[in-house]
């Protein structure tokens, strides 16, 4: 049984429903009004479980396609939801009221009938728009002024929601260059856009001046090459740069045992990086890096341009060594035998220890420098490259301050693992332990 009965396309009201949906008059209805009907088994129903992206399902679901069949051709799963009818019903009404010609529409009010029907009745919005004027023009003027705009929490660069987040790594992985307007530093964009567009949630894509949907529609259409197609032109055709060390390349080449495999190469939005051997995606970006071809997602193309891969010796053996150029500075971890190492070669660092006065009281590392005013200011005005090490009892608290110095721009971060406790069980015993 699928969410919508299949019926027949029905004339009403001056707009053609598609099959499945039924368009019933009813006799309190005013001029303009749509009632939408969908059937309410009274056992419990296996059916769609759908996030808001996936209502792009119900254009197969009025053509008359299975749940199976559906689930099947874009990954949904079929559950039971059926203490959630309700919701769904509401949030389907709502979406196919949209793409029936009434874009915006009053919240659904709905009525029980006995034979097991609900309806839900759409009013068109009232004329008498609630949003500013001049913020309504701003945003008309942003989605018709430029190719794709994205409404979300954050900056493109410092996403500050992981649906905003989500929607920037599938647009990144397609586009150079794209407006992004953040909600967070406008509360009457924030709540304007919303009206809009008809659409509750954040972020909001447009391209062209058409609204394409949030979070789970972009998703959804990015991982099905819709999205792509709909950007057109738009799409980057940047080719990205790979370099293979001889030794790399040897090793690359000796580990493909097909000419239709290929080395696959994917930078995830952390930057952690994966090589793998195999055939190759048909959605993959290939170049050829010394005569072997690298294959990668295209959301990896902009965070995998200019990688240069080794391969090393190390004591477990050969491994591959990655330089990203693209790879965000972030803390790097350093024990305390390789910190004693660095201060009795007198190598140029700052040992920082976070820590109050009471607690440095009890036990300190004698090179370490208690983070005051005089302290900041030298930091401040130094380079953004000198090596800083952070240190408290045991690692928690130097490592969100060596974050917050990272976030500052500073790039040769350390965290000392274990903080002074481990330097206690590893260097130097005299410092007491507390």
């Amino acid at each position: 049984m699928s969410l919508l009965e299949h019926g027949t396309a029905t004339e009403s009201s001056g707009f053609r429903a598609p099959a499945g949906l039924i368009v019933e008059p009813r006799a309190d209805a005013t001029a303009g009004d749509v009632v939408l009907s969908f059937p309410l088994p009274t056992r419990r129903p296996q059916s769609l479980r759908l996030t808001p992206a996936e209502w792009e399902v119900l254009g197969d679901i009025s053509r008359g396609l299975s749940n199976t069949a559906i689930a099947v051709r874009r990954g949904v799963s079929v559950r039971t939801v059926a203490n959630q009818a309700g919701q769904l019903f509401r949030r389907t009404a709502s979406y196919a009221a949209e793409r029936l010609g009434f874009p915006r529409v009053a919240p659904c009010q709905w009525k029980k009938r006995l034979h097991g029907v609900h309806h839900a009745q759409l009013l068109p919005r009232s004329h008498h728009a609630t949003m500013n004027p001049a913020v309504r023009q701003r945003i008309a003027d942003a989605v018709q002024q430029n190719p794709v705009v994205l409404y979300m929490k954050g900056t493109r660069q410092s996403p500050q929601c992981g649906f905003s987040a989500r929607v920037v790594e599938t647009l990144d992985a397609l586009l150079e260059d794209y407006v992004t307007v953040n909600v967070l530093a406008d509360a009457e964009v924030r709540d304007g856009i919303k009206e809009f567009s008809s659409w509750p949630t954040i972020p909001q894509l447009y391209v062209r001046g058409e609204f394409v949907g949030g979070a789970d529609i972009v998703t959804a259409l990015g991982e099905s090459g819709e999205l792509a197609e709909k950007l057109g032109d738009l799409v980057s055709t940047h080719t990205p740069t790979v370099t293979l060390s001889d030794a790399a390349r040897a090793e690359l080449t000796a580990a493909i045992e097909s000419t239709n495999e290929c080395i696959r190469l994917e930078v995830s939005p952390t930057f952690e990086h994966d090589l793998a051997v195999g055939v190759p995606d048909p959605r993959d970006v290939i170049v050829e890096a010394g005569g072997v071809r690298v294959s990668m997602p295209r959301a990896s193309v902009a965070r995998a341009d200019g990688i240069k891969i080794d391969l090393i010796q190390t004591p477990d053996g050969p491994a591959f060594k990655i330089e990203n150029p693209n790879e965000p500075a972030r803390v790097k971890p350093m024990s305390a035998v390789e910190l004693k190492a660095r201060l009795d070669r007198g190598d140029d660092l700052v040992l920082i220890d976070v820590r109050p006065e009471d607690e440095r009281e009890l036990a300190k590392i004698e090179a370490g420098r208690p983070l005051d005013e005089a302290l900041h200011a030298e930091i401040g005005q130094g380079p953004r490259d000198r090596a800083i090490v952070l240190y408290c009892h045991r690692g928690s608290r130097s490592q969100r301050a060596a974050e917050e110095l990272v976030q500052q721009g500073f790039r040769n971060v350390y965290n000392l693992t274990g903080g002074v406790h481990a330097w206690s069980l590893d260097v130097d015993p005299d410092v007491a332990m507390y």
